[in-house]
């Protein structure tokens, strides 16, 4: 069984230009040759995500932006975003978490998060120095290493 046959689990991918990529991958190592396929996986944080997840995609209405479109329906389904965003995104998770209330009774509610406020953590975030974890550093050394010719057995 290859690598890419084997149990997977869900990785975070947050890219320096602020971009997250969920994927699925038999371990870092893999998740580190998947990443490399399109970008410079030593670029990106890694993260495992053990949160729950549910997207629902539908034809998109424009082809040449690629064949699918996710399609939010919060009402109806998981909402993973808040743990993405937790992970992927603290700052912004910080203004979010400052947006909720609680009543006397015990229900919360979300206040309306101030447009300037969002742009100021979005920036924020976009232009982030990523810290992968040493974990990550090693996966991808790891993989790099593979990727090498195997040491010769016993020369003389």
């Amino acid at each position: 069984m290859s690598e890419s046959e084997g149990w997977t689990r869900l990785y975070l991918a947050r890219w320096p230009t602020g971009a997250v990529t969920l994927l699925a991958a038999s371990s870092m190592e893999h998740a580190a040759d998947l990443l490399d396929q399109v970008d410079n996986a030593k670029e990106c944080e890694l993260v495992p995500f053990d949160g729950e997840l549910w997207l629902t995609m539908r034809p998109a209405d424009e082809p040449s932006e690629g064949p699918l479109a996710l399609h939010y329906r919060p009402a109806l389904e998981i909402d993973s975003q808040g743990e993405i965003i937790e992970k992927a995104f603290p700052v912004l998770h910080k203004v979010i978490v400052a947006a909720q209330r609680e009543t006397a009774d015990g229900d919360s509610y979300d206040e309306p998060i101030d447009r300037e406020e969002w742009s100021a953590a979005k920036e924020i975030e976009i232009d982030r120095i990523l810290s992968p974890s040493p974990e990550w550093k090693a996966a991808v050394e790891r993989w790099w290493d593979g990727l090498g010719p195997p040491a010769a057995e016993g020369g003389d």
